[in-house]
């Protein structure tokens, strides 16, 4: 319930459970790069829960659809260089 920064990069994960990160209400670094997500259910990530998370993603697999619509509606590009 207090962990701010979870690191789950390089774990070639393909799914993510709709109540995973329920209980990270403190989280403030959320590391999924480098997975094999194809997408992610919109459910997961709460906005109000999770307004202060950054949430890193990238280099996966993501199959761009209306599926995955809701995700990225709410996602800000992070900052580069």
């Amino acid at each position: 319930e207090n962990l701010k920064i979870l690191k789950l990069n390089g774990n070639k994960l393909t799914y993510l459970s709709p109540v995973a990160f329920n209980r990270l209400t403190k989280l403030e670094f959320l590391d999924l790069t480098e997975n094999w997500l194809t997408t992610i259910d919109p459910a997961i990530f709460d906005p109000f829960k999770f307004a202060n998370t950054m949430i890193d993603v990238t280099t996966n697999p993501f199959i761009c659809n209306c599926g995955i619509q809701g995700f990225i509606v709410g996602v800000e590009p992070i900052p580069t260089g």
